[in-house]
């Protein structure tokens, strides 16, 4: 997502998170509008994702979108690992050739 993130606080539903690359911190996007802190019933609070000022995101944590892993060092968002798929821990221990630099994401089935 691109744009200008208000220090506006949101707390209308129907929204969604989105990382805002440019100005690298999260923002809850409403109505065409991106709010740099929200307070939505259903939606992850702002303190999981930013710091107290709501000026950066959290540093040395790990984000997952999709199949994606990505991490928090350095200020911004960089791409860790990437998947098409998420395998089973079967699968897993089926593949032959596991790469040391490749991070698998699996799931287990209860």
């Amino acid at each position: 997502e691109t744009g200008n993130v208000l220090p506006d606080k949101s707390t209308k539903p129907g929204g969604s998170v989105v990382y805002v690359a440019d100005a690298g911190k999260f923002a809850y996007h409403m109505d065409s509008t991106l709010y740099g802190d929200w307070d939505v019933a259903g939606v992850p609070p702002a303190g999981i994702f930013m710091n107290a000022d709501r000026t950066a995101i959290l540093p040395d944590k790990l984000y997952l979108l999709g199949d994606a892993v990505y991490t928090g060092t350095g200020g911004s968002l960089r791409l860790l690992a990437y998947r098409h798929e998420v395998m089973s821990g079967e699968a897993y221990e089926a593949l032959q050739d596991k790469d040391a630099n490749t991070l698998y994401l699996i799931y287990e089935e209860d």
